[in-house]
């Protein structure tokens, strides 16, 4: 409560809400990369990294100080298209604070890499504040010790590929969000090492806090 100039009481009104959404990649008919042996999928493990992170949100000492909601552009083993992910982010964060939006992913590749779990970030070439906040979460993850094996920073990059007419094309949901962005691949799925230290709940959960100590340290919030 507080007086105004005649001396009388009005109310304080709250302060708005910073947002992170939570993009886990793939699901449903799109399971992404997939280990191997075949046992593990990338959506799934996007999932889990996913709801954890929704988790650490909700944790009461550090929404109090924070102000800090989370919402997710799919909780379960759902297939949604990249267009509907991103309209889904930019109707949600309208009328808010701070908005942040996280790509969760798994990466692939054809050939064997070095040991130890390999983590990028992407953002979009555009945007410094991109490039800012795939920075601040990159730095937290690769703090982590706890998979079992090392971690190798892949640093941050630019995230395109290549289209079909051979021109280099944006990452769809790093472009078309209307908020800050950044893209997480979180290690090679592709590699038996890698997949089985993914695949575990309790890293899944370290990465999840991870990635929410890089979002906030972004958003100028602070964690002790």
């Amino acid at each position: 409560m507080f007086f105004n100039f005649f001396g009388l009481r009005r109310k304080r009104k709250p302060p708005k809400a910073n947002l992170l959404i939570i993009d886990p990649g793939h699901g449903g008919k799109a399971p992404g990369a997939i280990s191997k042996c075949g046992r593990w999928r990338e959506k799934d493990i996007n999932l889990g990294v996913a709801r954890y992170l929704r988790e650490w949100v909700k944790e009461r000492s550090w929404k109090e100080r924070l102000n800090l909601v989370s919402h997710s552009t799919r909780t379960l083993d759902t297939y949604i298209t990249l267009k509907e992910r991103c309209a889904f982010a930019n109707e949600t964060a309208y009328g808010e604070g701070r908005s942040v939006f996280v790509s969760v992913h798994t990466n692939a590749r054809p050939m064997r890499g070095k040991h130890g779990l390999e983590i990028e970030t992407y953002y979009h070439r555009d945007s410094v504040e991109g490039w800012r906040l795939a920075n601040a979460v990159l730095k937290e993850l690769v703090k982590l010790n706890l998979f079992g094996m090392p971690v190798i920073n892949r640093g941050v990059k630019i995230g395109e590929r290549k289209g079909k007419d051979g021109q280099m094309k944006p990452f769809y949901v790093l472009k078309h969000t209307s908020m800050v962005a950044a893209l997480i691949e979180l290690g090679f799925i592709s590699d038996k090492e890698e997949a089985e230290v993914l695949s575990i709940p309790e890293n899944q959960e370290r990465m999840a806090k991870a990635i929410l100590e890089g979002v906030v340290k972004y958003m100028g919030l602070g964690i002790k």
